[in-house]
Parts: structure tokens; C-alpha cells; sequence
């Protein structure tokens, strides 16, 4: 991500819209332009495993990068109650991994070594509303959110 030069305009996605937005920004208009909802707030999505960052309404000045994503959510929501092959299950974190999800579905483990898993998901956050998931990828999570995991065997 190139951060843009002071004063210019810069494109950002947030909650799944593309915004022009000046460079640097106040927390305030970036709120504003956001339309984020009453009681929630603002966060920068970040690359990896790391936890994304809360961008705080009243900061004087926020530094925007050419293409850069946010999201609107409730704050420190730390705890989601996801639908896991029809049964609830709660987990912690704004993220989950393939493998965590096969982990929840099928807790014992694969029968065998020849046992591949699909994992597919619906109900999910604007930037993910919906998918497949495979092996070693993470994806934002919300209450509600409907994974169905299968197993099949190689042959």
C-alpha cells in the first residue's frame, strides 16, 4: 500500500464501498464519510494474523494508504456466536482459520489420513459475506455468521 501525499485524494474501501477521501483525514469526517452506525466504530483491516486496528472518531489526523480497507463494527466485541454444521458454537477473535472451523465441526479428528475437508460459509461480514474457505486461510467473522464443514476421503 502507497500512502498518498498530503492534501490528495485517496481511494479506501469501507464496509465494501469504494470512497475518494482526502489525505490526510480527521476522525471525525472519516466517521462522517464512513456513515458509521451509532454505537459502533471504526476499524483498519490488517495484513495477517494480527488483530485489525480500532481507528478512534476523535483523532485529529488519520493517514490513509492508496486502497486500504475498513470495516464498521460494535467495539471489543472479543466473543461471536457463529453456526457451525448446525450447531452454535462460541468463539473469541474477529477472525477464524480453516482449521479452526474443521477443529469445531469435527472435534475427534479425521477418521484417517486420506480425509479432506470443505469448508463453506454464508452470513458473513460485508467483505465476506459469503465463500469456501481452504486449508491455511483466515476470514472475518460475525454473530450469526454459517459455516458447513464435510469430510471426504481420497481415493
Amino acid at each position: 500500500m502507497s500512502v498518498a501525499e498530503s492534501g490528495q485524494k485517496v481511494r479506501v474501501h469501507i464496509d465494501g464501498r469504494a470512497l475518494e477521501l482526502l489525505n490526510p483525514i480527521s476522525g471525525v469526517a472519516l466517521y462522517a464519510a464512513a456513515h458509521v452506525p451509532e454505537g459502533e466504530v471504526l476499524y483498519r483491516e490488517l495484513v495477517g494474523d494480527r488483530e485489525d486496528q480500532l481507528v478512534a472518531g476523535e483523532l485529529p489526523s488519520v493517514t490513509l494508504a492508496q486502497d486500504e480497507h475498513f470495516y464498521s463494527a460494535h467495539p471489543h466485541k472479543v466473543e461471536h456466536v457463529i453456526i457451525v454444521n448446525a450447531r452454535r458454537k462460541t468463539v473469541t477473535g474477529r477472525k477464524i482459520s480453516f482449521e479452526h472451523v474443521v477443529r469445531l465441526a469435527f472435534p475427534d479428528g479425521p477418521p484417517s489420513p486420506q480425509t479432506v475437508y470443505t469448508v463453506a460459509y454464508s452470513n458473513g461480514p460485508p467483505r465476506n459475506p459469503e465463500g469456501k474457505m481452504i486449508a491455511g486461510q483466515i476470514v472475518k467473522i460475525r454473530d450469526g455468521m454459517v459455516f458447513d464443514v464435510t469430510e471426504t476421503s481420497r481415493s
